[in-house]
């Protein structure tokens, strides 16, 4: 970079910086006040997401973790959150301030957003006020902002004009190896964006190609087959990373898709979208594409098809890329196909920012060959009429007031340009301009992040301080899960570094959800909590953390308490690994049925740890005889609203409350209860302690003499106790059997459980390592790819000396 690039570039990202600490401090984010910048998904995948990263770190990475609801593989998620670089500082920072991290971290991916961007723009067009300017609202506009809770999007926001610059290297016939490790990098980072990134590549390259340079068609098709290899080489080189991710998110919430209606919003909303303070939280889900990248865009982009200096066939070239966007944002099809032929689900339009970089790279050449005199004029003219027509589609939608601070903004950018038309005011008017985008963008970037629920750093570090005091208090070894009813997110095991049940992420993995289900839990969508003593022992849940929402079973043994939760202990839990003889199972409707069998396939013999309860009823009154050493649940057949549960006339809860758990545990039956209840689908059941007592010590002693749970690697040992070896955890078909028997082989237990059939005979061992499907073909595909770059590199070396 020579001088004048680098001065543009740091006033760029320093006009940026304090852009960002007046957006901060307008909402009191830290270091200004106490709010961070955690919510969304924020909060619920990715603050946990770099907890475990920082475990990983910690102890070895493994491509398996039991953090991740019953177990499952890490092979998607790593594809989805970045694994960028600056990911390893979250082992500088303990779970309670990651909060803050992500904070400063956000803050200076704008900052390096503007710096790309205004990078980019003065190589190509070598004009320092439109680079900076055009840096600034590409860092500050509405996309990186409102998406900014997905954190990985951005990180390709920043190396898009990186990618851009290095493609248009290329179509100059200089060296592709820039574009190839930066898109391989992107990918890295993020394949989900870096895909939409390769279909506007493609897109760019033709409009630089035919319509801004002018290259006659064999060069540019010479350079197009670089350009398409480098991309091929680029994707290769991260297959060890993409392939077990595709392998493992095929069917799960992110490549979910159906039929949809034609049109993907009503046309009415889409001025809204160039509106100041127009945000509302309707768009994160169903509404209109996030364009908004400050008034500035759209006068640089009349005054761009408005000037003589720029040739029609450009022109038509720019305007055939405008309705491409403008299309895709309206047609469900057209939409779908940038989101990697899927329906995304929230936060639609997620190539928007694509838009955004070409609008304000065609007004950063706009406002470059603004002409001086009346065609200036005229120009600005025209832009204010149509920026008329734009607002006045939103009047009766938006408020008066917001309508007219944007035309504000409009006439006080077209008065700047009108003023500094003369050569010798042209710094004042850079320094106007530069500070009334500057104070538009702040002040929008201040109102939509005031949108949002923003968490305050002292009651995330309260609740992370509460849970971490209780798990610490547990001093024992082996594997054993533990399970809460209160939540930060659904992905607090990974966040609190526990093995649990809940996880919440677009790779979500059905077959724990299947397992939960039968045993009578709401689902890993709900925090999966509680259910009853027997579902939760097949399961390992040793320790049972609540706050006191919820009634806690009077089964589980009292342990402490924290400022407040309360810790239980389940005295029945099973452990990891335990023989059987049986593993068949029939769905069953009924989750007390369900767990009836499974304990009877176990043992060998019939037996009926829940009985369905007799009662009298008279009205909304039930009334249930006694039964020594039985726990009564109510068990709720469909999820109602409503009024509250009474035990013998003491309030117990709420029906519509314990209907979203499908069961709620009564107490123990030692005498007469009577129950009073309302108008709901139910029934009542009966778990004999006796029984379950029995049950847990014949299963307790029929396990192997050694168990080893290490992330992806299972060791067992012992003798063989039963012709299967039921493990608690999800059936997978990548996991290996590495040491064992000969006929040793990994089969579905009771529907979704994992089991070794014929595991070994005596005193023998039995190994498993879990390998992602796809991580082999990914290595060899890596390997090739960086030996075809490097072949690439002496090639070009090759031909740069020739020339």
């Amino acid at each position: 970079m020579n001088k004048t690039t680098i001065k543009t570039v740091l006033f760029s990202c320093l006009i940026t910086f304090f852009s960002v600490a007046a957006i901060w401090a307008a909402t009191a984010i830290v270091p200004f006040g106490n709010k961070t910048v955690i919510t969304g998904d924020l909060a619920g995948l990715y603050m946990p997401f770099a907890s475990y990263v920082k475990g990983e770190i910690a102890g070895g990475f493994s491509h398996y973790s039991f953090q991740k609801a019953l177990g499952g593989g890490i092979a998607g998620l790593v594809a989805y959150i970045p694994v960028a670089p600056y990911m390893l500082l979250v082992s500088l920072f303990s779970a309670a301030e990651l909060p803050e991290f992500f904070s400063y971290i956000l803050a200076v991916k704008l900052i390096a957003a503007s710096g790309t961007f205004s990078f980019f723009i003065h190589k190509k067009y070598n004009s320092g006020i439109a680079a900076i300017i055009s840096g600034v609202c590409y860092a500050l506009m509405g996309y990186s902002l409102i998406y900014a809770q997905n954190t990985m999007w951005l990180d390709n926001v920043v190396m898009l004009p990186l990618i851009l610059h290095s493609l248009e290297r290329i179509v100059q016939g200089k060296k592709s190896a820039p574009f190839i490790i930066s898109l391989a990098y992107a990918i890295l980072c993020n394949y989900y964006t870096a895909f939409m990134i390769c279909v506007f590549s493609i897109i760019y390259y033709i409009w630089y190609s035919f319509g801004e340079m002018r290259i006659p068609f064999k060069s540019t098709i010479k350079n197009f087959f670089r350009f398409g290899l480098g991309g091929v080489v680029a994707a290769g080189m991260t297959a060890v990373f993409t392939l077990p991710m595709v392998f493992q998110t095929l069917g799960s919430k992110g490549f979910s898709s159906s039929p949809g209606p034609l049109l993907t919003f009503p046309l009415k909303n889409f001025g809204r979208q160039f509106v100041l303070f127009a945000f509302s939280h309707d768009q994160l889900e169903t509404g209109a594409p996030i364009i908004y990248c400050g008034t500035f865009a759209l006068l640089g982009a009349v005054l761009y098809f408005s000037s003589k200096k720029i040739g029609k066939r450009e022109k038509t070239f720019s305007a055939l890329v405008v309705v491409i966007f403008i299309l895709s944002f309206f047609f469900t099809t057209l939409n779908r196909f940038w989101h990697i032929f899927r329906d995304p689900v929230w936060f639609p339009f997620r190539y928007s920012f694509l838009f955004c970089a070409f609008l304000l790279i065609i007004a950063a050449k706009g406002i470059k060959n603004a002409p001086r005199k009346s065609r200036l004029f005229k120009g600005i003219l025209t832009f204010l009429i149509l920026f008329t027509a734009v607002l006045a589609t939103q009047a009766g939608i938006l408020s008066f007031k917001k309508l007219l601070v944007t035309f504000g903004a409009g006439v006080v950018l077209s008065a700047i340009l009108l003023f500094g038309r003369r050569r010798r005011r042209s710094r004042i008017m850079s320094a106007m301009l530069v500070a009334a985008v500057v104070f538009e963008l702040s002040a929008n970037g201040a109102y939509t992040l005031k949108q949002f629920e923003l968490r305050d750093k002292h009651d995330i570090e309260s609740y992370i301080s509460n849970i971490e005091n209780l798990i610490n208090e547990i001093d024992e070894e082996g594997f054993f899960r533990i399970e809460k009813d209160s939540f930060f997110s659904l992905n607090d095991p990974m966040l609190l570094g526990y093995n649990g049940l809940n996880h919440f992420s677009s790779v979500v993995d059905t077959p724990s959800e299947k397992i939960l289900k039968e045993l009578g839990f709401s689902g890993i969508y709900k925090n999966p909590t509680f259910s009853n003593p027997a579902s939760n022992s097949l399961i390992g849940i040793k320790y049972l953390i609540t706050d006191g929402k919820y009634k806690t079973d009077t089964v589980y043994d009292f342990l402490g308490e924290s400022a407040e939760n309360e810790m239980y202990k389940n005295p029945f839990a099973l452990p990891f690994a335990f023989f059987t003889e049986d593993i068949s199972f029939e769905t069953k409707d009924n989750s007390f049925e369900a767990v009836n069998e499974i304990y009877s396939a176990i043992l060998g013999y019939k037996i009926n740890l829940f009985e369905k309860l007799e009662y009298r009823r008279a009205g909304e009154t039930f009334e249930i005889d006694k039964k020594h050493d039985t726990v009564c649940y109510v068990d709720f057949i469909s999820k109602t609203e409503g009024s509250s549960i009474k035990v013998n006339g003491k309030t117990f809860g709420t029906a519509g409350f314990y209907s979203e758990r499908g069961t709620a545990p009564l107490g123990i039956l030692n005498e007469d209860i009577t129950v009073e209840i309302s108008g709901y689908d139910f029934e009542f059941w009966g778990l004999d302690l006796k029984l379950m007592e029995d049950c847990f010590n014949k299963i307790s002693k029929n396990v192997p003499n050694k168990t080893e749970v290490n992330k992806g690697k299972i060791i067992l040992s012992g003798d063989a106790k039963g012709g299967y070896l039921v493990l608690s955890m999800p059936f997978y078909e990548d996991w290996l059997i590495c040491e064992g028997e000969k006929g040793s082989k990994l089969v579905p237990a009771f529907g979704n459980f994992a089991a070794v059939e014929m595991p070994f005979s005596e005193n023998s061992t039995l190994e498993l390592r879990y390998l992602p499907k796809g991580m082999n073909l990914g290595k060899t595909v890596t390997v090739a790819s960086i030996l075809m770059l490097l072949f690439i590199l002496l090639t070009e070396k090759k031909i740069t000396k020739n020339e």
